[in-house]
């Protein structure tokens, strides 16, 4: 007799990835500090059954190549088959522990059922009870899932052809069948008992706010737990795994004893007693009854690495209590203060030696949609696939990462995102510059973050110099008198500007004030910050920065040492936005801080990217009226070393045509101009801003956390006509952008050459895929993302095959200012 095998992939056995899959599920459950650990028993359980769709025959065939159609498709298959062992198990009390235990079959079947693709609501995917009473005719069905629940029928019979031998495989990896499953009446009583469970989700009363949103957050884990064992262990022999990693507690305590001989001077006093005190609280905290911290302190206080030793500390005492050791996750809002403070923590970690240089992604990643996709481990780098699926699911020690990669993982629906979900489980969580969430979100944000905690095991630190209502009822402070170093640091001083002005009535104004001082003007939008640069250009005659030269009819890019000796002795004004190229951006920062360091006088011209985490020092500051905090936060640009005994001045400005209200809505500004009447001093801060925050809590709606608070807690993660999970959106964008490739160099254009080639041109789906991730951050250090309506002023022709447009170096001038980027005729656009 012929013996039959069954594969989930090319010469992988099925019984084989079934194995591997629900054994690391359970895994990365299981090593959860949180109520959700008892689950990893269900998660073994999901691993076992998600691919159970892939004995029929007719995936099978697929595999080899030959004529397949619908039947093919296992998901379905594979989540009734879930929710029928789940609810056998339950029927044989194995989860008597669990409080959601009744639940549990309507989890595993959108788990398993969406494992390919996005979570649903399951009002989209789970018919109605009356509607599913003639299966498998189906005359009545109405759900988006009716083509393959018509095909069931075929696939059950298909499989029961080889119910000895599938049942023996079964039983190999620790599940039971028996031939009840294959009836027509099993698989209604499976889909009335789901539809059940969905009405008492949607619409029933027997679980309270609170249940429903556990119930939301199990959901994620098991779904998160499956999918990355899935991706890591499809295809292979053995599932993708890092190598854990131990940082010492103390480790930057050593490498600020090493790399600072720090002056006595105020600023750094204060810096290092924050620190120290910081540090010391940990010796105090509960680890299992304190999990909500803040650390408010004004900018320039080395927050960044406090917080890190903080983290480490806790960390160490976390391990030493509970044999647990959390992953550290270091969230920010801008992708810039990532590279930044990346850098600054590999640093930090260049203190382990050769162990760390060979080893680098075990201990330290950073993960957001344009960083590299490399992982360094052994002292080589991983396979491109294999890079991808560790840094997607953030398989490393410390994560460095963007509030979208963290707040869509855990507000989340897609896939990609919530592969790291499980990572993100029991980990410690440092959210950074945090008032950068918007106000409409803050309850939402507070009510997930509490979850975090109470339920799935986290620590969060809330780090900010302008403290927003968030978690503020059951954080612990880790500076206790924290308002006493806001009245100590003095440096600067916000004299509001009441009366509308031109911009050549600003320059006329303080021209002379500007000249001889290293000089920050931050405007609201693009248009209005090229026309302050080009207009202060002239009237003060100062040189506009470029990091370009012709240089045999071409233009080259100088390096840094050719910059800055073209620069040092020249009064030079830099042009800063999202409008010119990152690279043009990480340049210009670079040089800008070095001739300040060198005690030159450059001026910038920026609009609110320059505002968080950029380490600039000016002695003078304008700003267009904004939110309170955008303002606070760039007065951090000022004086920020204390270099002045005497508070420096911060121009708070009322620009005609600034668009304040257009970028940031009308009671921002409305607040920000009763608070912004009179002279206010660095020391009077910490007053003025509890007074903005508490004003703007009164005055935003809440209704976008409502919405979706009320989507998590029915599970309404996409549904075609309901308000989902989906709906959230970190960052709301008016209008569409277009991305446009600036063939600025030599350099760009073997980039630009060579993605075409590898990318556009190759048919290979999985080759296209590779070389995409390979060359995408050289690439988009060439991208500029503009509206599409502005665009429009001024098409750029099209890459071919492609949605990016293109700036050739020969058109250069017709589409782009090589100090100010692209051209336009729209006069509001921003960042």
């Amino acid at each position: 007799m012929t013996q039959i095998y069954f594969y989930s992939h090319p010469e992988i056995l099925l019984k084989d990835h079934l194995r591997i899959v629900g054994e690391n599920a359970k895994l990365y459950v299981s090593q959860i500090n949180g109520k959700l650990s008892e689950l990893s028993e269900l998660a073994l359980i999901i691993g076992n059954c998600h691919d159970f769709g892939k004995f029929t025959s007719f995936f099978q065939n697929h595999l080899l190549g030959k004529p397949s159609d619908s039947r093919a498709h296992h998901s379905l298959l594979s989540a009734i088959f879930a929710a029928y062992i789940i609810k056998k198990k339950l029927e044989e009390k194995f989860f008597s522990n669990l409080r959601y235990k009744d639940f549990l079959p309507i989890i595993s079947f959108l788990v398993v059922y969406r494992h390919h693709g996005d979570l649903k609501s399951p009002d989209e995917i789970i018919p109605r009870a009356k509607e599913i009473e003639d299966y498998p005719k189906l005359e009545k069905i109405s759900v988006s899932v009716k083509e393959e629940i018509s095909i069931l029928s075929e696939q059950i019979k298909d499989i029961n052809k080889n119910f000895p031998i599938i049942k023996d495989e079964l039983i190999s990896i620790g599940l039971d069948i028996d031939e009840a499953f294959f009836q027509d009446k099993t698989i209604i009583e499976i889909f009335k008992h789901l539809d059940m469970l969905k009405y008492q989700l949607l619409e029933g009363d027997r679980l309270e706010s609170d249940d429903k949103m556990n119930l939301y957050f199990i959901t994620l884990l098991l779904f998160s737990a499956l999918i990355d064992a899935d991706k890591k262990s499809a295809g292979r022999e053995r599932a993708v795994q890092s190598s854990s990693k131990e940082i010492p507690f103390d480790l930057v305590d050593r490498y600020l004893r090493e790399k600072f001989m720090l002056s006595d001077s105020k600023i750094n006093s204060i810096r290092w007693e924050i620190y120290r005190r910081v540090n010391q609280k940990v010796n105090s905290i509960s680890v299992d009854e304190q999990r909500i911290f803040t650390l408010t302190a004004p900018t320039g206080c080395g927050k960044t690495l406090t917080a890190l030793s903080f983290a480490l500390k806790l960390r160490d005492k976390i391990k030493r209590e509970t044999g647990l050791k959390p992953k550290i996750i270091y969230s920010l809002p801008f992708i810039t203060i990532i590279e930044q403070n990346y850098r600054v923590f590999c640093d930090v970690l260049s203190l382990l030696g050769d162990d760390f240089l060979q080893n680098t992604s075990n201990y330290i990643i950073k993960h957001h949609h344009l960083a590299d996709m490399e992982y360094r481990e052994n002292d080589e780098y991983r396979p491109i696939e294999e890079a991808l699926l560790l840094k997607e699911s953030w398989d490393s020690e410390i994560i460095v990462t963007t509030f979208i990669q963290f707040l869509h993982s855990v507000i989340a629906y897609k896939n990609s995102f919530l592969k790291k979900f499980h990572n993100i489980a029991g980990s410690i969580i440092i959210l950074d510059e945090v008032q950068n969430i918007p106000v409409e979100y803050w309850n939402l944000v507070d009510k997930v973050l509490h979850k975090l905690t109470e339920f799935i095991g986290c620590w969060v630190v809330l780090m900010t110099a302008t403290k927003p209502l968030l978690l503020h009822e059951k954080a612990v402070e880790l500076i206790d008198d924290n308002e006493r170093y806001f009245r100590e640091l003095n440096r600067v001083c916000l004299k509001p500007i009441v009366k509308e002005i031109s911009t050549d009535e600003f320059i006329e104004k303080f021209k002379y004030e500007i000249e001889n001082k290293a000089t920050l003007i931050v405007s609201n939008t693009i248009a209005k910050s090229i026309e302050i640069y080009i207009t202060l250009k002239g009237k003060l005659n100062y040189e506009g920065f470029t990091e370009l030269e012709k240089e045999n009819g071409k233009k080259r890019r100088l390096e840094y040492e050719e910059l800055m000796e073209t620069y040092k002795n020249k009064q030079t004004i830099f042009y800063l936005s999202t409008n010119i190229t990152p690279l043009q951006r990480a340049i210009r920062i670079k040089i800008l801080n070095e001739l300040m360091r060198q005690g030159k006088k450059p001026i910038l011209v920026s609009t609110q990217v320059v505002e968080a985490g950029v380490d600039l020092d000016f002695d003078l500051v304008f700003r267009d009226i904004g939110p309170l905090d955008s303002v606070i936060q760039v007065a951090g640009r000022c004086n920020r070393n204390y270099k002045f005994d005497k508070p420096r001045d911060i121009y708070i400005l009322n620009l005609m045509d600034g668009k304040s209200e257009y970028v940031y809505g009308k009671i921002h500004l409305w607040i920000a101009r009763e608070l912004l009447k009179t002279t206010i001093q660095e020391k009077n801060f910490y007053e003025l801003i509890n007074q903005y925050f508490s004003k703007v809590k009164e005055k935003i709606s809440n209704d976008k956390s409502k919405y979706i608070l009320e989507a998590i807690e029915s599970l309404n993660f996409y549904h075609s006509n309901l308000r989902n999970i989906s709906d959230f959106q970190i960052i709301s964008e008016k209008g569409r952008f277009v991305d446009i490739f600036v063939e600025l160099d030599d350099n760009s254009s073997q980039i630009k050459d060579k993605f075409i080639e590898c990318v556009l041109n190759q048919k290979d789906i999985a080759e296209r895929k590779k070389s995409y991730l390979k060359l995408r951050r050289k690439f988009y250090e060439y991208v500029v993302s503009v509206r599409e309506r502005r665009l429009m002023d001024n098409v750029a022709p099209r890459i071919e095959k492609s949605e990016f447009y293109f700036v050739p170096y020969l058109q250069l001038e017709s589409y782009y200012d090589i100090e100010t980027g692209y051209k336009h005729i729209s006069t509001v656009d921003i960042l």
